[in-house]
């Protein structure tokens, strides 16, 4: 896939459940914010821990981070250029 082409806010979308490498660790897209030009990956190793209305420990879910792909400008982040999406992977 041309990575570029999928900078294009129409196109943020079909990047949803590519896997990728950001920063050492391996993540899956889970969603795309195309009018702001972020993707949230989950990542496929390790869980946080969700706490209740009184701080105790009440579930794990998924580590998740926001990854700006995408400047006001319109170009690819810094962000952008460091994500390696496994072209072997399934989405």
């Amino acid at each position: 896939m041309d990575r570029l082409w999928a900078l294009a806010e129409q196109d943020l979308g079909a990047l949803v459940g590519r896997r990728v490498r950001y920063e050492g660790r391996w993540y899956r897209v889970r969603d795309a914010l195309p009018a702001e030009g972020v993707l949230l990956l989950e990542a496929e190793d390790g869980d946080a821990v969700q706490e209740d209305a009184f701080g105790r420990a009440h579930r794990l879910l998924a580590h998740t981070i926001e990854v700006r792909v995408r400047t006001p400008e319109g170009t690819p982040s810094e962000a952008w250029r460091r994500l390696a999406f496994d072209e072997n992977a399934q989405a």
